[in-house]
């Protein structure tokens, strides 16, 4: 991806313990992402990253992530940590430029 736009965020744990696959983030961050509620976004460290579809609201701090357990386990993270986020490209939207 050309210019690919990423952000920082402070990890919290969510109290969900479900199997994981979504991040709540504070819905102003999405437009400066290029992503809205539902997209999937990949959500990384240095050595690890994820793939999650975000969910979006005003009630999460501008500078913050809720994971779930289980993706904080994925990614080798706690609360607190810093992980980076940014738009996940499909293979299939890949696939297509090619065509």
């Amino acid at each position: 991806m050309e210019d690919e736009v990423q952000v920082g965020l402070t990890v919290v744990k969510s109290r969900i313990k479900s199997p994981g696959g979504i991040a709540r983030v504070n819905s102003e961050i999405l437009p400066h992402l290029e992503l809205e509620k539902g997209d999937s976004a990949k959500v990384f460290t240095d050595e690890k990253a994820i793939i999650v579809m975000l969910s979006a609201d005003t009630l999460m701090g501008k500078e913050q992530i809720s994971l779930r357990p289980p993706d904080m386990e994925r990614l080798g993270v706690q609360e607190g940590d810093i992980v980076y986020i940014r738009a996940h490209e499909s293979i299939g939207s890949v696939l297509g430029e090619w065509k």
